[in-house]
């Protein structure tokens, strides 16, 4: 799917006069996922050989973190409320599994509304619990405790909260769609996020297999130790110095 599809089209003109004036004429690029690279290699027409991809990284707090004890076992989306993250197929596919599964977890979705976001709102407080805005210093004892993550976003640079998912050591279900193959790997279930029947038949089998996840999670936290801050740091002064030098030429 073309981004422009996913995004809507609000800011062409800003885009269009950021990549001509900016991107463009700078000397070396930093992408955040292969993915994105390709994309502004074929969206923008910048030069491959200057964008590098580096993978960026998640807080420490993530990794291993403690879970935050909640009544009732849950599973968690974690982003803002707009288009883009597909909420509204998620919400589906929740209201068709089977009521037994509902009864026992919760579907629990935290973040802020975002653009153009009134008629899933309404839909997320009538059918799932939810969160609101969570503060930085909750956010890893939430993401931990959560039964399973699932994240069925049609189109992302790099997708944050799903390796912070990974590195607290909780199974994912994500799209097979932009980035979100490339960083989660073997850590995650991946589905096609246009298919509520597709979701909902990976979030039954996932549900009902506490071993499954725990060989998924397992997986997703060994993925995990490639996105630290620390690594993305050196790569980038790696990069930065590599620029600077041609430079001097």
């Amino acid at each position: 799917m073309h981004p422009l599809a996913v995004f809507g089209r609000a800011k062409p003109a800003a885009d269009k006069t950021f990549a001509e004036r900016i991107l463009r004429s700078a000397n070396g690029l930093i992408a955040v996922s292969e993915n994105t690279r390709q994309d502004a290699i074929r969206l923008l027409g910048i030069a491959p050989e200057k964008v590098r991809t580096i993978h960026s990284g998640v807080a420490e707090e993530y990794f291993d973190a403690p879970p935050r004890a909640r009544a009732k076992p849950y599973v968690l989306y974690v982003g803002t409320i707009e288009p883009r993250k597909n909420l509204d197929t998620l919400l589906d596919a929740w209201l068709s599994l089977r009521p037994d599964i509902r009864e026992h977890f919760d579907l629990v979705i935290a973040g802020p509304e975002g653009w153009n976001s009134s008629a899933t709102m309404s839909r997320i407080r009538q059918e799932a619990a939810y969160a609101g805005y969570v503060p930085e210093a909750e956010m890893p004892g939430l993401v931990a405790g959560a039964a399973l993550f699932v994240y069925p976003s049609l189109y992302e640079g790099f997708g944050f909260p799903v390796v912070q998912a990974m590195a607290a050591n909780v199974a994912v279900l994500s799209s097979r769609t932009s980035c979100l193959p490339e960083i989660a790997g073997e850590g995650a279930i991946y589905v096609d996020p246009r298919s509520a029947s597709e979701i909902a038949t990976q979030l039954t089998k996932l549900l009902e297999s506490p071993g499954e996840r725990a060989r998924l999670a397992q997986l997703g936290r060994a993925r995990a130790e490639r996105y630290r801050w620390e690594r993305c740091a050196k790569e980038s002064l790696a990069f930065f110095r590599e620029i600077a030098a041609n430079e001097r030429k």
